[in-house]
């Protein structure tokens, strides 16, 4: 059933809001141990039970959440490109499975990266305070960076050393997209940390569709350019 005006409208935003609250939801589902570690630290912050926590949390980074959030940014990179998806669970799960392999070994060096950086941040920020204000700035273009590597890595076929490399240039080499992806999901973290109910339903994927569509544009325009040379 076709529907026009008010009434089409409507119908495309209740479609909208039920692709990303499920594929959110999915999420949190596949990422329950995960979730559970990080709440029992807020709960514990002493400094031994957060050693104590962080080392499953470690475990479980590449295990769960670099392989789910794969599936979520291929997810939502099939919506931008209007490709047909009979079931959003079906097709998270297809993109979970079957990207599984590589998001795994992936995130495993990520999350080394990660680990580097939280040992780091701590020593330097205890040191001096420069030092670790600019540790902290590290802390956010790495953030930046598995961003945009997890778009390269659903949207380019490539190998792990071309992937790490290409991101790396997409990162310190564009600062529009740098800060459009930065800006964009701040804002939406910082909304979600006053309104519950949007991490429960929205953070992910809208974080996901945001971040692909920013890098997407960047590499219409990139494509778009190699094109012009070609011709001339």
């Amino acid at each position: 059933m076709n529907y026009s005006g008010f009434m089409g409208g409507l119908f495309a935003l209740a479609e909208w809001i039920m692709r990303f609250s499920v594929i959110n939801m999915l999420w949190i589902v596949t990422n329950l141990p995960i979730l559970l570690i990080v709440f029992m630290m807020i709960l514990t912050p002493s400094n031994l039970a957060i050693v104590v926590q962080a080392v499953p949390l470690a475990i479980l980074l590449p295990i769960l959440f670099f392989p789910s959030l794969t599936a979520v940014f291929a997810t939502v990179r099939d919506w931008i490109l209007d490709k047909e998806q009979p079931s959003l669970v079906k097709a998270y799960w297809k993109h979970l499975t079957r990207n599984y392999k590589n998001s795994f070994f992936s995130g495993a060096i990520l999350t080394l990266a990660i680990i580097i950086w939280v040992i780091d941040f701590n020593y330097f920020k205890e040191l001096d305070f420069l030092l670790g204000l600019l540790m902290f700035i590290v802390g956010v273009a790495l953030y930046v960076y598995i961003m945009n590597y997890v778009s390269l890595s659903v949207h380019y076929v490539m190998s792990k050393k071309e992937l790490f490399k290409n991101a790396l240039l997409i990162t310190i080499g564009n600062p529009l997209l740098f800060f459009s992806v930065l800006l964009g999901n701040s804002l939406l973290y910082y909304l979600s940390f006053r309104i519950w109910f949007l991490f429960l339903f929205f953070t992910i994927s809208v974080s996901a569709f945001l971040t692909f569509f920013a890098f997407f544009r960047f590499t219409l325009r990139v494509e778009g350019k190699a094109a012009k040379l070609k011709s001339r």
